[in-house]
């Protein structure tokens, strides 16, 4: 008991302030220095746009301006320019502060993604999108205090839950109007704007959780209309997530139902490292506990809701395997708020944008056969023949090989990079000459 009184206190000066870190609303022109616009809402790089939206434990805006100040930003900005958003939830021991390693390692996400759209509107004969990004930010630390701190698994999974059915569903509902009125209303069939909604661990459950029903909703074969199924945005990522495979059981019953035919593009990208120690192990462990009083028709049910979805053999579609040999262009570095994977990889090699084209134009066209295999510049995608799967199905659960995502929290590293662009090139919208069939 007395042990118990001495660690008390230091667990709880170790809590994370209950705060948000982005006060700011007016737009900073941040270039290379970042700590000047630490407080802002809105980044304005030379080839990005870098905004933050907070969520409180509750699931609440911190602040309702912060969504105001985002949407209409890029509400105007689209009327200018076709848009690429990009929307990036975080996981567990993260937060939205401006040098947090996934803030800022989203940065440098952001600068890739506009140097391959730089290139791939060149290739494609188009108008270049400018890149926005918007970090969804949430108390994913709350508790820093060395190994202490994974004792806060259980309660911020608990709080995962409740942001993802708080007012996040209202954000990505905003973006989405916004991509859908520029590209059917006023942009006409020239109009390419795109969203991409990505989550990382926890942040994956929390995606998943504000827009699982609405997929399933948009998943549902109207018998007889011949249309392709419709996701959310224009794709949906989630990233070693640490939600229970039970969660996703309709959604893959619904796609294993469906016709697929040529122009389907992906929808959901599930992808967990092999190596994902944290979903892989810790997770069913901490499941465990909270399956105990839960009644199962059978032992497939229960493990179901005992394992993470990545981790759960009937449920995967494809593998990702590294390319050798696997570069690794980490190094530790002395900029402040800067990523470790650093800007010297940014540029696409020889050959690489040919490739994505030419995989995009297969997977459109309905060329890929069961068990189909494409090397691509980020690794060889293999479709699963031993797991009855449609090879055109777009929502894709993907065992990734350790080498492209090491672990649970690597997940910017240059292979993994080069995969997420790749879904970038999948899920863009059609253009002219695609909706035409030349």
């Amino acid at each position: 008991m007395r042990l118990a009184w001495l660690v008390l206190p230091l667990v709880l000066a170790a809590c994370a302030p209950l705060v948000p870190y982005h006060t700011d609303l007016t737009p900073c022109e941040a270039d290379q220095d970042v700590d000047r616009c630490a407080d802002h809402v809105l980044e304005v790089h030379p080839e990005y746009t870098l905004a933050f939206v907070e969520l409180d434990d509750q699931g609440w805006f911190w602040d309702r301006r912060q969504m105001w100040a985002v949407v209409d930003y890029l509400s105007e900005a689209v009327h200018e320019r076709d848009q690429l958003m990009v929307v990036f939830v975080h996981g567990w021991k993260h937060n939205a502060h401006t040098c947090d390693g996934n803030v800022a390692c989203f940065r440098e996400t952001l600068r890739r993604i506009h140097h391959l759209e730089r290139r791939a509107a060149a290739a494609q004969g188009r108008s270049a999108r400018a890149v926005s990004g918007i970090y969804v930010g949430w108390r994913g630390l709350s508790l820093d205090a060395g190994p202490l701190t994974n004792l806060s698994f259980w309660d911020r999974k608990r709080t995962a839950d409740r942001v993802g059915y708080g007012a996040l569903s209202e954000l990505l509902a905003r973006l989405d109007s916004i991509r859908t009125v520029r590209r059917e209303i006023t942009g006409g069939p020239e109009a390419t704007t795109q969203l991409v909604i990505v989550g990382h661990s926890f942040g994956g459950q929390v995606v998943f959780s504000a827009l699982s029903q609405l997929m399933v909703e948009r998943a549902v074969d109207i018998r007889g209309s011949g249309q392709s199924p419709q996701g959310f945005g224009d794709l949906v990522v989630l990233v070693n997530p640490a939600f229970e495979a039970k969660r996703f059981e309709n959604l893959r019953q619904l796609a294993a139902e469906r016709s697929y035919f040529p122009g389907q593009r992906p929808l959901l990208a599930i992808l967990t490292s092999r190596g994902d120690k944290a979903t892989r192990y810790a997770f069913p462990a901490g499941r465990f506990f909270s399956t105990l009083t839960q009644a199962y028709r059978d032992r497939e049910q229960f493990r179901a809701d005992l394992h993470a979805v990545g981790h759960y053999a009937p449920y995967r579609t494809h593998r990702l395997e590294a390319r050798e040999p696997v570069q690794d262009f980490s190094e530790e570095t002395d900029r402040p708020c800067a990523c470790r994977y650093l800007a010297r990889e940014s540029e696409l090699r020889v050959g690489e944008l040919e490739d994505m084209l030419a995989f995009r134009r297969r997977w459109l066209a309905g060329e890929l056969k069961p068990g189909w295999s494409v090397t691509l510049p980020g690794g060889v995608l293999r479709h699963d023949p031993a797991r009855p799967s449609h090879p055109l199905n777009p929502y894709l659960v993907v065992s990734v090989d350790d080498r492209i995502i090491h672990g649970h929290n690597d997940i910017y590293r240059p292979a993994f990079i080069q995969v997420l662009r790749q879904l970038l090139v999948l899920s863009a919208p059609l253009g002219p000459n695609e909706r035409s069939g030349d």
